[in-house]
């Protein structure tokens, strides 16, 4: 699988709406790669304009997000993404904009690290901290959210982390904070409504005073939260 196999991948949704996508993009051929590309049209209308947004990108797989977030105008990007090889695609798509910073780490409430759960097969966006049965399993790096919150300051956070965001202490979060956008994994039905799931948004909701809106309408397994 050559690292540097430039793809230019299809959009489906409204060219208009990614201008940025019709630059070329490193992904890999038998993957989900074209799929994650194509997802971003799920957040359009939650991000009509990121104009001067300060955006921490959590779960930033090959930089879809990344590069959606800075064509919408935000002023900077703060790219999370644990695993090597997602790590690599990242720096490629990513590395000719300086307003983009990458960190391979996996997002935590602490620095002692997190086993990580591999999909070897065609699923590259689905590697998780969750155990899962037959899986190989790699130690990464963890960086805690607070630390994240604290130095880069952001207004907008994406949150696609396979189930990690069940764990995570939300409380350290800014009232500077505009919009949240979050998929979420692990609830029993996996509706916004499921309790772990609606816990964490109760707690964002008192830290930052935003306020849960209905799911995103590709389906009950993410929402927003906004001011």
């Amino acid at each position: 699988m050559a690292v540097r196999n430039v793809v230019r991948a299809p959009y489906r949704g409204d060219p208009t709406d990614m201008t940025d996508y019709n630059r070329p993009w490193y992904i890999r051929e038998d993957s989900t790669d074209t799929f994650t590309i194509n997802e971003m049209q799920i957040y359009n209308p939650y991000c009509s304009t990121l104009e001067g947004e300060r955006v921490l990108d959590l779960g930033a797989n090959i930089g879809t997000f990344a590069r959606f977030a800075r064509a919408k105008g935000a002023a900077a990007v703060c790219s999370v993404e644990p695993d090597e090889e997602n790590f690599k695609y990242l720096t490629l798509n990513t590395q000719d904009d300086p307003q983009i910073t990458r960190i391979r780490a996996a997002v935590a409430n602490d620095y002692n690290g997190v086993d990580f759960y591999i999909n070897s097969k065609r699923g590259k966006n689905t590697h998780t901290t969750f155990a899962y049965r037959g899986r190989p399993v790699v130690r990464v790096p963890t960086v805690p959210l607070k630390e994240m919150v604290e130095n880069f300051k952001p207004t907008v956070i994406k949150s696609d982390i396979e189930g990690g965001e069940l764990f995570l202490d939300w409380s350290v979060l800014s009232s500077d904070l505009k919009l949240l956008i979050m998929e979420f994994h692990k609830g029993p039905s996996h509706r916004w409504e499921d309790e772990p799931i609606a816990r964490a948004a109760a707690v964002i909701e008192q830290t930052t005073g935003l306020k849960l809106k209905k799911p995103l309408h590709h389906g009950p397994k993410a929402f927003a939260m906004m001011t």
